[in-house]
């Protein structure tokens, strides 16, 4: 196969930019070198998602050796490009607190001793948010052996309650919606937490770093314990607590002192910028050139028309 230039539009923190000196040959390495210099994201902890396709696909960068004809892109895409999120080596996700002094401790295990509230990085894929539930999931006894289990239980209990996951509730007809969330490049969001929330009679606070805006799922079923996730724009995390090799993943309802500390990750990760506003992005429709803005005209415009194809103005 003939070489040919490949052209990359870029948007990191430090703003926006074309990178033009790489061609099909180049590899994942050139590709990390040539972002290093201008994002100053060390090459070996960064992360891509592909935007120029709805929804932002998460880009496999493990192999350096790769060429870029090979990797999940096309010349003229335009890439998201963030520091790889370690929460051990970034210490403002952790926020410590003495149980002791807490009201209404979370449990017998902990109580008396200093527990931090650390945010467990899973996959950025688009399964993150059932990879952050099942990961909270286990430490409650509860075993789901991979993501697709779980998005086969979700759709199980739509396929089972005609009545209430109707249209109106999913957007789509419920044999379609079945069929949606089982194929793995779809995303999970409000709908499939809202379930998980009924099917496991638990509380789930959502996070959102741009905003610190939490949503709440199964707030008003009174249900005795809660979880968290972190949502940065794009990707979920689960938050847990660590205590001297202890995890503790499932939080009474009523007890503020763990919601504080997942506040605080949030308020944390928010000032230094942890996120992605993908709420505002100015993007093209590849096939019909439409101009469009954030993702909710994105999802609007790909549900109406079946296009897939996005790139940034």
């Amino acid at each position: 196969m003939a070489s040919y230039n490949f052209v990359l539009k870029c948007t990191t923190e430090k703003g926006r930019f074309t990178l033009t000196d790489l061609n099909s040959d180049s590899t994942v390495e050139d590709l990390k070198f040539s972002l290093a210099r201008l994002s100053q994201i060390e090459a070996g902890t960064m992360d891509f998602l592909n935007s120029s396709s709805y929804p932002p696909r998460a880009l496999n960068i493990e192999r350096n050796s790769m060429k870029l004809h090979e990797l999940n892109i096309n010349s003229g895409d335009t890439l998201i490009v963030r520091k790889r999120k370690e929460p051990e080596n970034i210490p403002c996700q952790i926020q410590e607190l003495n149980i002791e002094a807490a009201r209404n401790s979370v449990d017998d295990i902990i109580r008396n001793q200093s527990g931090i509230m650390i945010r467990h990085v899973v996959p950025s894929d688009n399964s993150c948010l059932f990879a952050s539930v099942r990961y909270i999931l286990s430490f409650t006894g509860e075993i789901i052996n991979n993501n697709q289990e779980l998005r086969r239980i979700i759709a199980g209990v739509v396929e089972n309650n005609l009545e209430k996951y109707n249209f109106a509730f999913l957007g789509k007809n419920n044999s379609d919606y079945c069929e949606w969330i089982q194929d793995p490049v779809h995303w999970g969001g409000a709908i499939e937490l809202s379930i998980v929330s009924g099917r496991y009679k638990v509380e789930i606070v959502v996070i959102d770093t741009s905003s610190l805006i939490t949503l709440r799922f199964g707030e008003s079923e009174d249900y005795q314990n809660r979880i968290f996730l972190i949502y940065d724009g794009v990707h979920y995390d689960p938050l847990v607590m660590e205590c001297e090799g202890h995890i503790q993943a499932l939080f009474p309802s009523n007890d503020p002192g763990p919601l504080e500390m997942a506040m605080e990750i949030a308020r944390e990760a928010r000032a230094s910028r942890q996120y992605t506003d993908i709420a505002n992005f100015s993007v093209t429709c590849g096939i019909c050139n439409v101009s469009l803005r954030g993702q909710d005209e994105m999802r609007a415009h790909a549900k109406l028309t079946g296009h897939n194809q996005f790139g940034e103005q």
